[in-house]
């Protein structure tokens, strides 16, 4: 290890404390998302339990007041608890279908946007990223900074054999 960090003259500790600093910054980024996630979905829950209760308490509203009204008068007709009922039925109905959708979920949980993310770094960690050019300046950096390394090393060797 103090072989290589002499010969590249980089400070590998450093670059560890740094590197395991981001991973615990992305860490906690990761946790927070976790944390907004799950009270999205339990709120998209409540709502979607609150719709289909509605749903169902307009249905039975409706259900009642419709034989209630057969009842005493001996034909269908709509007063207005019926009519609340049905257009609550109605809502609720819709609500729940709408929470229910897999679009919904998709754009509530941002699922799209995370495939599309998971794919550009997918792409962007690909070799293809390194253009020619840029590749070649990179590698050609590295060489001469290693060559420079090892030349120093042999210069050294060399005045330590001569002292000898």
């Amino acid at each position: 290890m103090e072989l290589i960090e002499k010969m590249l003259g980089l400070h590998l500790i450093g670059i560890y404390h740094e590197g395991r600093r981001l991973v615990e910054i992305k860490l906690l980024v990761l946790m927070l998302q976790s944390i907004k996630f799950v009270r999205l979905i339990a709120l998209s829950f409540l709502l979607c339990s609150f719709a289909f209760g509605a749903h169902i308490l307009g249905v039975f509203i409706f259900i009642i007041q419709s034989i209630s009204l057969y009842q005493r008068n001996g034909v269908i007709s709509f007063d207005l608890t019926a009519i609340s009922g049905l257009s609550l039925a109605i809502l609720g109905g819709l609500a729940t279908f709408l929470a229910l959708r897999e679009k919904t979920w998709l754009r509530i949980c941002h699922i799209d946007q995370y495939m599309q993310h998971a794919m550009q770094v997918k792409e962007s960690s690909s070799p293809a990223v390194l253009k020619d050019p840029q590749f070649e300046m990179l590698s050609s950096v590295v060489s001469s900074i290693v060559e420079q390394k090892l030349r120093e090393r042999d210069e050294l060797g060399r005045s330590r054999s001569a002292t000898h």
